[in-house]
């Protein structure tokens, strides 16, 4: 390729330099603006983030609004002070608090919140362990840790790493995990010392079982190494985009032997999830299901459970199963795919939900079709958007996801298969495992969700909107209704509308009404009298719901409940 001019280059210089003056132009202008203040309570980190049980750990908040913090939710604990971080905008406030967890607190991961004249706060994850439990020191490079430990640490400056040396026994099975991250994306290297030809001043990389067998970026910052020779082993956290921040923190576990999932669940979860790759599907599943809808139709069987055998891959060696049926199988090889005959009656309405219980998507993305007895896809579980832009003006049809749950109505009767896969057929392995549920539909009202129910601060004398959108489910065609409980005196709630929307107008009519199901809107409004008291403290509301069919009520569900605070309107 030749050289430039030295007068074209000169000229490709000035305008680059004047591409690089208008975008610090526009930096200036835009970027550098201080952000709003907010408006509630509102929590960035805390550290140390967990606590062995039996002690009384010192932790430090950081959040804005705190400077009116009274009380602590969430866990027995006492406020030490409050003082300003640092001279940010919006203004960084630092809570110190000292948390009891000598008697009476359960191991996992717990709520805390701050209330205060403010309002209550959103909540972090606090973990409280029975391991030994380690905390990073600033000043240590590497820091000595036991196999078996639990490490709570911070990455407080961008490019920053965290190294902590332990000793391992060659053979020993060794299992690593990032089990929490805050602000950042947490990656993993593993070392030893002994140089390499290139590098002779550094240790040693040793790669993890996922490394050497797969090409995917994890989804989990989760390895297993089996050791090769004894000694001194280095382990490397750090983020895998270099970001750093007084809020970066992380939980780090080092166990012998393979981890269980157990330390992955989240504090206690009260909220309905249907729609994930990770609820539990079980012989019950269906009469859970049947909790939340209104006619008491009549049990749709017992279920059988089948196991996949081996050849299964075309229509014509496909397993025979008897409906209603839960299948557990595996995705074991690139390319593999597990069929299975199933009969059904004209006019028969199946559901077909599917659990990934070891690797969810976006790595295993499991593909389920039916196909019929001359080879046609009925249906799959893909949902389909179209594309708005494109560069010849034509309606394009893209992938959007694939969804844990299906329907259909079958209006023929007679043979048909059902087949599951990877959706790129490029990946397969032990744990690409599913398990697989087909059942008769039950209409009933389904996940319900809100941006507004994390924590509710109504001022006195002032109204709140809560809006609630809850998934019709299965072909359920009646309302739910919404009501809120232990509300304080003065507080009224009002319902003032609903709204049923269709699908929205990206999605692909092809396939849709086998993916999606139709939400429901409503509108709650919060309502504090001007002789409405000022909490003293957060207290919990409870939200309801209730289905109507046809006048028929189905059952009171619990939505969740809500940190609630009445409090002072705050005059600038």
């Amino acid at each position: 390729m030749a050289l430039l001019s030295g007068r074209r280059a000169r000229r490709i210089q000035y305008l680059g330099g004047c591409v690089a003056i208008a975008c610090l132009s526009v930096w200036g202008a835009h970027g550098a603006e201080s952000k709003p203040e907010p408006t509630e309570p509102k929590l960035l980190s805390v550290f140390p983030s967990a606590g062995q049980r039996g002690t009384k750990v010192q932790v430090e908040v950081r959040g804005h609004l705190l400077d009116g913090v009274r009380t602590i939710a969430g866990l027995p604990a006492r406020l030490l002070r409050v003082e300003k971080s640092g001279d940010s905008v919006p203004t960084v406030y630092l809570a110190v608090l000292e948390i009891d967890l000598q008697s009476g607190v359960q191991a996992g991961v717990h709520e805390l919140r701050l209330a205060g004249s403010r309002g209550v706060s959103d909540a972090l994850r606090f973990r409280v362990v029975d391991e030994p439990l380690t905390v990073e020191k600033a000043d240590a490079h590497p820091q000595a840790i036991n196999i078996g430990a639990f490490v709570t640490g911070k990455l407080e400056k961008s490019g920053e790493t965290d190294c902590y040396s332990f000793q391992a026994k060659e053979g020993q099975e060794l299992s690593f995990e990032v089990v929490q991250a805050e602000n950042f994306d947490p990656r993993l290297a593993l070392f030893r010392p002994g140089a390499s030809w290139l590098t002779p001043g550094r240790p040693l990389r040793v790669l993890f079982e996922e490394e050497r067998s797969s090409d995917l970026m994890p989804i989990r910052p989760r390895r297993f190494y089996r050791v090769s020779q004894s000694g001194e082993y280095l382990l490397e956290i750090s983020s895998l985009f270099g970001k750093g921040s007084a809020d970066s923190t992380y939980q780090l576990q080092i166990a012998s032997g393979q981890m269980d999932d157990g330390m992955r669940d989240d504090a206690s979860e009260t909220t309905w999830r249907e729609r994930s790759f990770r609820r539990k599907l079980g012989a019950d599943w269906a009469e859970i299901v049947r909790s939340r809808a209104v006619n008491e139709s009549a049990p749709a069987g017992s279920i059988t459970r089948s196991t996949e055998q081996e050849p299964n891959d075309s229509a014509t060696q496909a397993n025979k199963i008897s409906l209603p049926a839960l299948i557990e199988g595996t995705i074991e090889r690139p390319g593999d795919v597990d069929s299975f005959r199933f009969r059904v009656e004209a006019g028969q309405k199946l559901a077909f939900e599917i659990e990934t219980p070891r690797t969810p998507p976006p790595h295993f993305n499991p593909r389920i079709c039916v196909i019929d007895s001359e080879g046609r896809e009925v249906f799959s579980n893909v949902h389909k958007r179209i594309s708005l832009f494109n560069n010849n003006a034509e309606q394009e049809i893209y992938l959007k996801a694939v969804e844990p749950k299906a329907i259909h109505t079958f209006e023929t009767a007679g043979e048909y298969v059902l087949q599951i896969r990877d959706i790129t057929s490029r990946y397969g392995n032990r744990a690409y495992a599913y398990r697989l549920l087909v059942r008769v539909q039950i209409p009933h009202a389904g996940e319900v969700s809100s941006p507004d129910i994390d924590r509710i601060n109504l001022v006195r004398g002032k109204a709140k909107k809560v809006t609630l959108t809850a998934l019709h489910e299965e072909g359920f065609s009646g309302d739910v209704v919404f009501w809120f409980t232990d509300l304080p005196p003065g507080v009224t709630a009002y319902p003032t509308g609903q709204l049923i929307e269709e699908h929205a107008p990206k999605d692909a009519p092809e396939n849709a009404d086998a993916v999606l199901p139709k939400p429901f809107g409503t509108t709650i409004v919060l309502a504090a009298g001007p002789d409405a008291e000022l909490s003293p403290r957060s207290s919990m509301v409870r939200l309801y719901c209730r289905p109507i069919v046809n006048g028929v009520s189905g059952a009171n569900l619990l939505v969740r409940e809500v940190p609630f605070m009445v409090v002072e309107e705050v005059r600038k």
